[in-house]
Parts: structure tokens; C-alpha cells; sequence
């Protein structure tokens, strides 16, 4: 857990007054607000969205002529989405907390109506039986649970940061949350029980770091144990992901076909790789191969070298995450830098680990390298906000 510095006793946010919480909650001294920006944190970022850019070329290309008639059709669509994506990163690394804390509240309430309205006929549009896009027209759609998660994490941090006192009670921890418990039942509503999973745990790691006693942390533990075998228990196809993930040889044309497909994706690519755009698995064999399992295509053509690299890309951002997080002596800050840093570190690791053979099959893409606008855009912001949040010292 953090500890709070000495310092943050004369930074206390000061919430008394609805109308000038807003105005004085982060005040600040200005030579606060000199440091220079974590250049490495932005610069690790742009190296991972450069190798998504080209690996979704790559991956894509064969079923985006099959399926549009052009074999740039992800490469365009992900340029665009990274081009949106760097602005809205530019822009949120420049935002004060104060701004930032004062829209959390709306963009929250906002996330929520989104996940309501993508379950409504006519609004939703359901691909391969889940209802989790809302089509804007153009070909363009965008996934609302993409935002849940940066929601969750700006929720719970701005709750544990007015009300820390709270957090050691019950009733505290549950209104705290009660968004990310809704997101989350939402989410499964479409189904989508990977993105419903992490939505929840990034709130729950906040509230560790926030000092939330042990025997609530374990209370919550064995609920989510227990929430998860009944709702695996009750889809057959998750079942199968975990009988596959068990063993896939036992059934290597259906339970364990994925899991196969990307270790003889990653086997074939050796230390240096086939070469760019020579991997064979992406023609039919590996399913998805340009969003969950871009990593095992990156693995064939590339090699164990980028393989490795990527994981080590990964794992700095998580680094100066945490280092970024404990310089704070602002609550909101430091809670939010917290809950970035969870957001990318737990869906990297899941998606990573996935792809390795070392956790069941799920949904989660890789961030920043997996096709798909809405999470390229999202996760580019939250790192902007990251990377603002490193300019502020203690």
C-alpha cells in the first residue's frame, strides 16, 4: 500500500463548500507544476502504437481484402484511430486535475447511459451474439466498455480522495463501488465477462492502495471467486475455455484450437522471426490475428526479440507508473495515476498471458497493438493523463 507523505496534510483537497470545492480542491503552488513531463512514459507508449500500426497492417491485411477488398482497410482505420488518439493524449496530459476531477462526475454518469443504450434494439448492434457496439454510420462504430474502465478508475479515485475515511467501512467500500458494480453487471449483460472483470478490478486495486483492511479484501476476494464459477458455470462456452486452457489437447479442433494456434504461431517465428509479413497462422489458422491474438502474429514474423521487447515495453510503463503514483502527495492524483497504471499493467498481462497458454481464452485485446479504435483512443488518453500527472512533483 502507499502510505501518505507528510506533504499531503497541506495539500488536503479541501471539500467543504459544493460551489468552491471545485475551484480550490487542487491548488496548487505554480513551481508544483514545472517539472518537465516523463518523456520515457510517452516515448514507450508512441514505440508500442508505432508496432500496432504495422502488426495490424500485417495480421490484417489478408482478411481485410477478403472481407472489404482492400488489404489496408485495419491499417487506415488504426492510423486514424491513432492520429485521434495522440491529440486526445496531447490534450489530457495539458488538463489541470482540478478540470479533471470536476468532469469525472459526468463523464461516469455519461459511460453509464452509453452501456444502457448499447443494450437497446436499434441503438446496439450485435456481432457474433454479443450487443457491444453502438454504430455511429460510416462503417464507424465504438464500443462503450471501452470507457467503463477509464470511468471505474476516475470514479473510484475521486471517491477514495474526498472520503478516505470511508474506505474502512463496508457501507463506505460499497458505495464507492456502486458504478463499477453497474458497469460491470451492464457489461455482462452483452455478454462480455472479460471487460466486466477488469472494470471491477481496476476500482478494487485503488482501494488497496487506499488502506482498505484485510478482511474486506479477502470478504471481496471470495465473492468474486464465487460470482465467477456460477457465471462460468452457466455459459458452456466458458467452460470450455477452461477445460481447453486445462488441457487442449484433448480437444484440439475446438476447445483447445486457439490456444494450439498460438504456440505454433510463436514456436515458428524462433528468435529473429520469419520476417514481416511472412506468418502463416494469420491466413485462416489463428483466429482473430489482427486484435486478441496480435501478439502471437508479432511472435511468428518478428521473433522472440520484439516478442520480448514489447514485454518489456509493457512492464516500464507499469514501472513509472508506480513511481509516478507515489511522488504524489495529492490523493486524486496519486489514485488516479494508480488506477491508469492498473488499467494497462492487468489487460497487457491478461491479453499476454492469454496468448502464452498461461491463462484460459478471453476477449482482451492487447493495448495500444490490438486493432480497435475506441480502445486505441481511450488507453492513448489515459496515458495522456499519466503523463500529466508526471509533471506535478512533492
Amino acid at each position: 500500500m502507499i502510505r501518505q507523505s507528510s506533504s499531503e496534510q497541506k495539500y488536503q483537497p479541501n471539500y467543504s463548500g459544493r460551489k468552491n470545492a471545485a475551484k480550490t480542491v487542487f491548488s496548487l503552488p505554480k513551481d508544483e507544476l514545472l517539472a518537465p513531463p516523463d518523456s520515457l512514459l510517452a516515448t514507450t507508449t508512441m514505440i508500442l502504437v508505432a508496432i500496432g500500426i504495422v502488426s495490424v497492417y500485417s495480421a490484417g491485411s489478408s482478411k481485410g481484402f477478403e472481407t472489404y477488398g482492400s488489404s489496408s482497410h485495419f491499417l487506415i482505420r488504426q492510423f486514424c484511430s491513432a492520429l485521434v488518439g495522440l491529440f486526445a493524449m496531447i490534450y489530457f496530459s495539458k488538463i489541470s486535475l482540478a478540470k479533471l476531477e470536476k468532469i469525472t462526475v459526468g463523464f461516469g454518469l455519461l459511460t453509464l447511459l452509453l452501456l444502457i443504450a448499447v443494450l437497446i434494439p436499434g441503438i446496439g448492434s450485435e456481432i457474433k451474439g454479443a450487443r457491444r457496439w453502438i454504430n455511429l454510420g460510416f462503417g464507424f462504430r465504438f464500443q462503450p466498455s471501452e470507457f467503463a474502465r477509464l470511468a471505474s478508475a476516475l470514479m473510484v479515485a475521486r471517491y477514495v480522495s474526498k472520503f478516505s475515511e470511508r474506505v474502512c467501512t463496508l457501507s463506505g467500500i460499497l458505495k464507492c463501488m456502486v458504478l463499477p458494480l453497474i458497469y460491470s453487471f451492464l457489461i455482462l449483460l452483452q455478454p462480455d465477462f472479460d471487460t466486466a472483470f477488469t472494470v471491477l478490478a481496476i476500482g478494487c486495486v485503488i482501494l488497496f492502495v487506499a488502506g482498505v483492511p484485510w478482511r474486506y479484501v479477502l470478504i471481496g476476494a471470495g465473492a468474486a471467486v464465487l460470482v465467477a464459477i456460477l457465471l462460468i458455470w452457466k455459459e458452456p462456452y466458458r467452460m470450455d475455455r477452461i477445460m481447453g486452457f486445462l488441457d487442449p489437447w484433448s480437444d484440439p479442433r475446438r476447445k483447445g484450437y486457439q490456444i494450439i494456434q498460438c504456440w505454433i504461431a510463436m514456436g515458428s517465428g524462433g528468435i529473429f522471426g520469419k520476417g514481416l509479413g511472412a506468418s502463416i497462422q494469420k491466413l485462416g489458422f489463428l483466429p482473430e490475428a489482427h486484435t486478441d491474438f496480435i501478439f502471437a502474429v508479432i511472435a511468428e514474423e518478428l521473433g522472440f526479440v520484439i516478442a520480448s521487447l514489447i514485454v518489456v515495453l509493457f512492464g516500464i510503463i507499469s514501472w513509472k507508473g508506480y513511481r509516478i503514483a507515489i511522488r504524489q502527495s495529492i490523493p486524486f492524483a496519486r489514485y488516479v495515476a494508480i488506477g491508469i497504471t492498473a488499467m494497462v499493467s492487468m489487460q497487457a498481462g491478461l491479453n499476454l498471458m492469454v496468448v502464452s497458454g498461461l491463462a484460459p481464452t478471453t476477449g482482451v485485446p492487447l493495448p495500444f497493438v490490438s486493432y480497435g479504435g475506441t480502445s486505441l483512443i481511450f488507453m492513448m488518453s489515459s496515458l495522456g493523463i499519466l503523463w500529466g500527472i508526471s509533471r506535478r512533483v512533492s
